[in-house]
């Protein structure tokens, strides 16, 4: 059950921001000289201008939920990445109140149900997920492909390497590489501007680069989000646990695992997002999410 309420949220992210370029494309369209033109010729465009066009209230409904997973605002509530936080910090020395008040949200979801942004809202997870199921098939076919081991302290690395970018040169150098801005921006540049950019090569280079070398490669040991969330991750209050009365040490959980992490021993590490497929594999039913000091 919790892998299909996983793949749900994340298909419907995803439709959500597919759903907010078109919204958006569209006001600019409808207040733009000429715009009228491009909407008649857009099919989704002109169902949006029918069903809201005529509205006294349109730009209110439409400009109601704005951004992306990077940052937006729905109504008048803010939101925002940890890791844009921290990349804008180190860019101007400054803390921003309004800044640090919109990426709370994620900082407390993260402290009570763990890594679930890696694992259950960004992009990055779906799309690696379909990668790990694609290197099967290739492997199945009989095409070798490699699995190299990378450290998983290479994204902290990583994350520190932006930090001081920011510091010394004054660049937010996390947008350039975070998948969830890159898709986000992807899905913007494709919807309203029928073109891409360098992001989609570096989306697609990513993905390239896991099927051929290992799965979920870049989540496991390169993300500088990932490694904000590892370490908010320290202090969950939802865990995944073994009942070590029904483990039979059979390892399939072990060998599902994304992260390359080791559930049938019963340590869970902070690099777990929460996916659930070591629950969904465990056949006595011994993993379970649970409060994790209970």
């Amino acid at each position: 059950m919790s892998i299909i309420l996983r793949i749900i949220t994340q298909f419907t992210v995803l439709t959500a921001l597919i759903a907010i370029a078109f919204l958006n494309h569209y006001e600019n369209q409808k207040i733009k000289y000429g715009g009228e033109e491009l909407i008649e010729k857009s099919s989704v465009l002109s169902i949006i201008d029918k069903t809201i066009g005529m509205r006294d209230n349109r730009h209110e409904i439409v400009t109601f939920v704005q951004g992306d997973i990077w940052a937006g605002t729905i109504g008048d509530f803010k939101i925002t990445d940890p890791l844009s936080f921290i990349g804008n910090i180190s860019r101007t020395g400054d803390i921003y109140l309004p800044f640090l008040y919109a990426s709370l949200l994620p900082v407390l979801l993260t402290i009570v149900f763990g890594k679930i942004f890696c694992g259950w809202i960004c992009p990055m997870a779906l799309f690696g997920q379909v990668n790990v199921k694609l290197r099967r098939i290739i492997k199945r076919i009989g095409v070798p492909l490699l699995n190299i081991n990378m450290p998983v302290l290479l994204k902290y690395v990583v994350l520190g390497s932006g930090i001081i970018m920011g510091i010394f040169f004054g660049v937010h150098f996390f947008f350039l590489i975070y998948p969830p801005k890159l898709i986000s921006d992807e899905i913007y540049y494709i919807i309203t501007k029928s073109t891409v950019s360098i992001g989609f090569f570096l989306i697609f280079s990513m993905l390239f680069f896991e099927l051929i070398f290992g799965g979920r490669l870049w989540c496991r040991t390169l993300c500088p989000g990932g490694a904000v969330y590892s370490l908010l991750n320290r202090m969950r209050l939802i865990s995944v646990k073994n009942d070590r009365r029904k483990c039979v040490s059979c390892k399939k959980c072990d060998q599902i695992c994304p992260y390359v992490l080791t559930p049938s021993t019963g340590v869970i590490s902070s690099e777990c997002d929460q996916c659930a497929l070591c629950i969904s594999q465990c056949p006595e039913r011994a993993l379970s999410f649970s409060r994790r000091w209970s």
